[in-house]
C-alpha cells in the first residue's frame, strides 16, 4: 500500500486565489503531495486554469472562456475577486492572471509535486482538449454516485483510479473496501470527515494539533474549499462557514410555469417534481382566514379587484384565478393554507412567507397555530421568511425552534444588515447576488436563497449564480433548475 497523499484542491482556495499561481505556489510551501486544477480552452485553443466556464466568479472580467482569445483573458485579474480574504494584497493579487496549463506545468518544475487535471468538458465540448494533453497521461473517472462492478470499470476503460465524492466514500464503507489503492476522495475539509477516511481501511492515523500525520492507507484526499490544510499544515485557524451540501429547489408558488400560480394543483405539480420545498405566500382575509396569494391585491390573478384584506373567505372562494397556459384557460379558486396543509399533510416541507397585514402584525399567531395542529414545525417540516424583521421576531417568540430567513428587496441588499441579522438564511433577488455578498454571508454562518423577479433572464441568472455557490433556488422553472443542478 502507498501513503495517504493530499491535493491542493485549486492550489490553496481557502486562503489565496483559487487556481492562480500564487495559489499553487502556496500550497506547495505548505508541502501538498499534489495539485489539482481544471483546464478550459480559450476561443485561439490555449489551455488555461480555471474551474468554471465563465469568468464572473474569479475574475473581474465576465462571459464565456471560449469567447476570449488568450490575450483577452490576461486582461482580467484573477486575484481582484478574492479581497475578502484574511491575507489579501491588493498590489500582487491584482497582477495575478489567468495561467496558462504551460505557465503552472513550468511552475511545477523544480518540485515533484504530483498534478491532476480535470478537463471540464461536461457543460462545453471543447473539440480538441484532450489532444493538447500527454497521450500517456493517467486517466481517472470522476463520481458523484456509486457505480455497479466498480472494478469491471477501471479495467475495462484502462482507469488509474476512481475519483469519488466524499459522500460516497462516508456512506457505504463495505463498498470501498477492495478499492483502497485506487480511489481519491472530493473534497474534504472537515477535521472529522478526513478522520473518517484515514481511518476507513482500519489503519490507526494519528492526527496532532495543526499536524496532520500521514499512516498507510491506500487513497488521496483532495482538501481545499474553505479551509485547505489550513489548519493541519500551516496552524492557522479553524473557519466553519455554512455553505449547504446541495442547494435547495424551492417551488416558488408552485409550479407557476404549467399552472396558475399558488393553487393547489401547482403545488401538486411542484410535489411531484421532487422540490425541496413549497414555497407559500400569505394573506389574510377580512375575517382572518390566511391564504396562498402573493399580491395584496386579486387583480393580477384573478378577473376581480380588490386587496385580499377587504374581502371575507367566502368572497375570494367565489373569485377563481385564471391563468392560460399552451393556449388554453386554466381555472381554479384560491386556496386556504388549511387546504395546503390537508393535502401535503408532512409528505412536503412548506416554505411559507408572512407579510403584515395593513402595516400591522396579524398573522403570526394564527400561522403558527395551524403548522402545529399538523405537527410540521415538531417535524422540522417550515422556513419561514419576510421581509419583515418584526414579523420574524414575532415568529421567533411564538415558535423558537422554526429556521427563518431574512428577505431583501430587489436593489436593497444590505450585506451588513444582513450579517448582523439573527437568522440562518438569507433572501436576495438575483440581481444583487454577487461574490462577495455570498462568500461574506457563508463567513458569518448564512445560507444564501435567491429569487429572481426578472422571468426572461431567470435561466441566465440561475446559470450564472450557480457559480457563486448560492444554497437556494425559489425557482420559477422547476425542471430547468433540476436539469442545471444535475437533479434527477
Amino acid at each position: 500500500m502507498t501513503a495517504t497523499k493530499i491535493y491542493g484542491h485549486r492550489g490553496c482556495m481557502g486562503t489565496y486565489p483559487e487556481n492562480t499561481l500564487l495559489g499553487f505556489q502556496k500550497a506547495i510551501e505548505q508541502g501538498v503531495d499534489g495539485l489539482e486544477l481544471d483546464v478550459q480552452l480559450t476561443k485561439d485553443g490555449e489551455v488555461v486554469v480555471i474551474h468554471d466556464e465563465i469568468l464572473d466568479r474569479t475574475t473581474d472580467g465576465n462571459g464565456y472562456i471560449k469567447d476570449f482569445t488568450l490575450q483577452e483573458v490576461k486582461q482580467f485579474s484573477a486575484g481582484v475577486n478574492f479581497a475578502h480574504f484574511p491575507h489579501y494584497d491588493e498590489t500582487s493579487w491584482k497582477a495575478e492572471r489567468v495561467p496558462t496549463l504551460q505557465e503552472v506545468l513550468e511552475l511545477l518544475a523544480p518540485y515533484n509535486t504530483e498534478l491532476n487535471i480535470e478537463l471540464k468538458t461536461y457543460l462545453i465540448n471543447y473539440e480538441g482538449i484532450e489532444e493538447k494533453l500527454d497521450k500517456d497521461a493517467e486517466i481517472a473517472w470522476l463520481l458523484d454516485q456509486r457505480i455497479s462492478h466498480p472494478l469491471d470499470y477501471i479495467q475495462s476503460l484502462d482507469l488509474e483510479a476512481l475519483h469519488i465524492s466524499k459522500h460516497v466514500a462516508l456512506s457505504d464503507a463495505y463498498y470501498l473496501k477492495d478499492l483502497f489503492e485506487i480511489i481519491r476522495v472530493w473534497t474534504v475539509n472537515e477535521k472529522d470527515e478526513i478522520k473518517q477516511l484515514l481511518d476507513l481501511n482500519h489503519y490507526s492515523t494519528v492526527v496532532k494539533e495543526n499536524h496532520l500525520s500521514k499512516k498507510i492507507i491506500g487513497f488521496t484526499l483532495f482538501i481545499g474549499i474553505v479551509i485547505l490544510l489550513v489548519f493541519y499544515i500551516s496552524g492557522g485557524r479553524e473557519v466553519e462557514p455554512m455553505i449547504a451540501d446541495f442547494p435547495k429547489i424551492i417551488a416558488h408558488r408552485g409550479a407557476n410555469d404549467r399552472f396558475n400560480e399558488s393553487t393547489i394543483s401547482a403545488y401538486k405539480i411542484a410535489a411531484e417534481d421532487g422540490v425541496d420545498a413549497l414555497e407559500i405566500d400569505l394573506r389574510m382575509t377580512e375575517d382572518g382566514s390566511l391564504v396562498a396569494m402573493h399580491d395584496n391585491s386579486i387583480d393580477r390573478t384573478t378577473n376581480g379587484t380588490g386587496e385580499v384584506s377587504n374581502f371575507a373567505l367566502k368572497e375570494i372562494k367565489d373569485i377563481p384565478t385564471i391563468d392560460v397556459f399552451s393556449n388554453q384557460s386554466t381555472v381554479e379558486e384560491i386556496p386556504t393554507l388549511k387546504e395546503i396543509l390537508d393535502t401535503f399533510t408532512d409528505t412536503e416541507h412548506y416554505y411559507i412567507e408572512t407579510r403584515l397585514v395593513n402595516d400591522a402584525l396579524a398573522m403570526e399567531e394564527l400561522l403558527v397555530q395551524q403548522l402545529n395542529e399538523y405537527d410540521l414545525l415538531a417535524k422540522d417540516l417550515v422556513t419561514i421568511q419576510s421581509f419583515s424583521q418584526e414579523s420574524l421576531e414575532r415568529i421567533h417568540e411564538l415558535a423558537p425552534e422554526v429556521p427563518l430567513t431574512l428577505l431583501f428587496g430587489k436593489g436593497k441588499f444590505n450585506l451588513k444588515e444582513a450579517k448582523m441579522a439573527d437568522y440562518p438564511f438569507i433572501g436576495m433577488e438575483a440581481s444583487d447576488v454577487t461574490l462577495k455578498n455570498v462568500n461574506e454571508l457563508h463567513r458569518h454562518g448564512k445560507e444564501v436563497h435567491v429569487f429572481f423577479n426578472d422571468l426572461e433572464s431567470e435561466k441566465k441568472e440561475q446559470e450564472r449564480v450557480k457559480l457563486l455557490n448560492v444554497d437556494g433556488y425559489f425557482t420559477n422553472d422547476i425542471r430547468f433548475t433540476k436539469e442545471l443542478l444535475q437533479v434527477e
